[in-house]
């Protein structure tokens, strides 16, 4: 749900963030007044203006909604916002956090911390559970749909895959780049492949079957993140009432139909 980062249960860094229900934009405005602009999408207008930390990157949305947390990468905190009434709390102790995810079930964020480490934060009681030590200077993280694997996006370039599990590093992954940064990374909504961007103008494509980089996407000049996972999301039809004898649904070029047979009552 968040642009770069959240659909289908997927996440990865953003600079943008959408609430699940689709009514609220939050984007964080990289300066050192340290501000995220939370837009109305009915009316396609500022809502609100929010300070956080200095320096703000990535941010991510808990999947009910309630909780929205902002990366401040000068400000070495990580900020969180109650959706309910945009009051700001905040978590110290991060040296450079530029990419953030949440998992799956919202249980856990995960933190890109540029001074060697990803940092593991519990959203029940917003503190600071684990630190995983990664000497490849992360910039991005994205998790798999299954919130099984972590996929961070390094300086070098490289991408680490981290079991969340035991919060170990299972291997690491080379890129086809000659340029450092690695800003951007997402999962694709199947799980089983990863895209990492890199300032070289190209995006690495990363088979997870076999944890090898399958192929490699010229595109434009310092590329800093890539797009969402769109998904369309099937409804099934609604019960019939007594006045109907079918309901139809539609998704896609698919159409499904839930049929009542009627008969008689015999008292």
């Amino acid at each position: 749900r968040c642009l770069s980062d959240w659909s289908s249960d997927v996440c990865s860094s953003d600079l943008i963030c959408a609430s699940p229900d689709g009514t609220k934009l939050y984007v964080t405005n990289y300066n050192s007044s340290g501000t995220v602009t939370v837009i109305n999408t009915a009316t396609n207008t500022i809502s609100a203006t929010l300070t956080v930390g200095s320096d703000p990157w990535g941010i991510c949305i808990t999947p009910d909604g309630t909780q929205v947390y902002v990366a401040n990468k000068d400000g070495g905190s990580v900020s969180v916002i109650n959706t309910s009434n945009n009051n700001v709390s905040t978590i110290s102790g991060f040296y450079q956090p530029y990419g953030i995810c949440v998992s799956p079930n919202g249980s856990t964020v995960y933190v890109a911390d540029n001074g060697g480490y990803v940092e593991v934060i519990s959203t029940a009681t917003n503190t600071v559970t684990a630190t995983i030590t990664d000497y490849n200077s992360p910039l991005s993280i994205a998790i798999s749909p299954n919130g099984a694997t972590l996929y961070v996006g390094e300086v070098y370039p490289v991408v680490s895959v981290i079991n969340t599990s035991d919060n170990t590093i299972s291997t690491t992954i080379a890129l086809n780049s000659n340029f450092w940064d690695n800003f951007g990374i997402a999962v694709n909504p199947s799980g089983t492949e990863v895209y990492a961007v890199t300032l070289d103008n190209s995006v690495s494509v990363i088979n997870t079957s076999n944890n090898t980089v399958s192929t490699t996407i010229g595109v434009g000049n310092y590329p800093y993140a890539v797009g969402s996972f769109i998904i369309n999301t099937c409804v099934a039809p609604a019960v019939p009432t007594l006045s109907q004898s079918s309901t139809t649904s539609n998704c896609g070029s698919t159409s499904t139909t839930l049929s009542i047979n009627t008969g008689t009552l015999n008292s």
